[in-house]
């Protein structure tokens, strides 16, 4: 009796250890604990701006120099993360963390530094959250696009380009709406000059979307100067004698 009456207390204490194993593993997952490190997440991201229009020259600390100039500061920058090709190559942007999301906002609403002979051009960061206010290349301003004329493709077509406007700037304006395979920016023969226009191509057609979607709702801007934005099929012409010469179907000059 003994015997069979201390079995069930045997399995008794299995699952009451069983329980609390249990409930501890449940404790393990704090939820608290994973809503300040989302909140630490967002905030370090609110504390970060991105840096765009650097020549291939510039390295992490002649940026952070410029930065602080720019701020009037000797401190505040946490981090400096230019982006590097696979070759350490700059790509010509930067994400900045600064050591409060004020100083970053006041490095946003300042005037973007000359640096090497380039103008930068600095906005709040969008990766992960809502920027807080219009970025500065896409500012209202610009020009807001009407509806596409041409069926969504990988590749649009940008115009009226200014001709301080390079491969470099054009690409830094648009690789914020997803990866970028390469930037074409076509030269007049003769002179060399820039001829308005450029064609961005992208790795897929949802981020060739998401450029003509903010184009339509804020205006892009590059250089100072609004551009229109359309997809590339726009570019390759129209039906004979529906567009003037040397004009495409979108507009712009080819």
């Amino acid at each position: 009796m003994n015997a069979v009456a201390g079995e069930p207390a045997a399995v008794d204490g299995a699952a009451t250890e069983g329980a609390a194993e249990e409930g501890a593993a449940v404790e393990e997952v704090d939820p608290e604990a994973a809503r300040l490190a989302e909140e630490a997440e967002k905030d370090k991201i609110a504390r970060t701006v991105f840096v765009g229009g650097l020549s291939w020259n510039v390295d992490k600390e002649w940026l952070e120099d410029e930065l602080l100039k720019a701020l009037d500061a000797t401190e505040g920058v946490n981090e400096v993360r230019v982006a590097r090709d696979g070759m350490g190559k700059s790509k010509g942007f930067a994400f900045v963390e600064l050591s409060t999301t004020e100083l970053a906002q006041q490095l946003v609403d300042a005037q973007a530094p000359l640096i090497d002979g380039r103008q930068t051009q600095i906005q709040a960061s969008t990766s992960g959250v809502r920027s807080p206010r219009p970025p500065r290349t896409e500012g209202r301003t610009g020009v807001r696009n009407s509806k596409a004329r041409n069926p969504p493709a990988p590749t649009i077509w940008v115009g009226n380009v200014a001709w301080s406007a390079d491969e470099i700037s054009v690409e830094n304006t648009f690789s914020r709406y997803g990866p970028i395979r390469r930037v074409k920016l076509p030269k007049d023969v003769e002179t060399g000059r820039s001829r308005g226009v450029a064609f961005v191509e992208y790795e897929t057609v949802d981020a060739a979307k998401r450029a003509l979607t903010a184009s339509q709702e804020r205006g892009i801007n590059i250089d100072n100067r609004p551009v229109r934005v359309d997809y590339a099929a726009a570019a390759r012409g129209s039906k004979p004698g529906r567009r003037e010469r040397g004009t495409s179907a979108a507009g712009g000059r080819y």
